[in-house]
């Protein structure tokens, strides 16, 4: 069975078995984080976090070895940019959407995106392309020619609110799915992912960081264009 492709959703009937944490009780996300979390999944790994993201999130990727580094609040285009141009290692960026959605509503809707799409085109063009491209290059077909291969590269992982957070958290949820399958198609030559989480009103912060851990992983390169409801059954 092979695993979800560019643009597929993951609770799809061909793709919700490869979701990690999606779908699974709390204490079948215990033994899958024991199962795929080693200690030093990300040791050594710089990720870019902008929120801000939830604790428990942090702590799991702090656990697993990563460095986070903090996009400030508030930064406009060019100061984001040079933010990120200053930590050229950073391999990966986490965008926690649901302190900028708030209760939700059409202005929040606005500034969640506006938020979110600064920190994902700040880190990319200021770091992650430059990076990725560099991991990804295995093979050289000619002038500037590159051949990117799945597990390699760096990973950007959107979190959306939850389906209950207010008005327009529909819209808000689905906005982040779609930018996540039109980057993962733009920025693919890159051997960027980009994938995005749809938390349950039942989802802990626990399986959120599961799943995030994972997709930043190197198992998580074979991942991209595609949305993770999570609890959906």
């Amino acid at each position: 069975m092979r695993a979800p492709g560019i643009g597929e959703r993951v609770g799809s009937p061909r793709a919700e078995r490869r979701a990690p944490a999606a779908n699974q009780s709390r204490a079948g996300n215990a033994v899958l984080a024991m199962n795929l979390l080693r200690e030093d999944l990300l040791q050594g790994k710089a990720v870019a976090i902008a929120g801000p993201v939830r604790a428990a999130v942090c702590d799991q990727l702090s656990g697993l070895g990563a460095r986070l580094e903090q996009i400030e609040d508030g930064l406009d285009d060019e100061h984001a940019v040079r933010w990120s141009r200053s930590r050229a290692d950073l391999a990966g960026l986490v965008v926690d959407t649901a302190a900028a959605f708030g209760n939700g509503g059409a202005d929040r809707l606005e500034f969640m995106l506006r938020s979110a799409w600064t920190a994902v085109r700040a880190v990319a063009t200021g770091a992650l392309i430059t990076t990725a491209g560099e991991c990804a290059q295995i093979a050289t077909a000619g002038e500037g020619a590159r051949i990117a291969t799945a597990g390699e590269g760096a990973r950007i992982v959107l979190i959306a609110p939850s389906e209950t957070a207010g008005p327009h958290a529909g819209a808000a949820r689905a906005a982040l799915e779609n930018l996540a399958r039109s980057l993962a198609t733009e920025w693919a030559r890159y051997g960027i992912t980009v994938t995005a989480i749809a938390p349950g009103t039942a989802t802990s912060d626990a399986d959120v960081a599961t799943l995030v851990a994972y997709l930043l992983s190197h198992a998580g390169g074979y991942l991209t264009g595609c949305r993770f409801d999570l609890g959906i059954v």
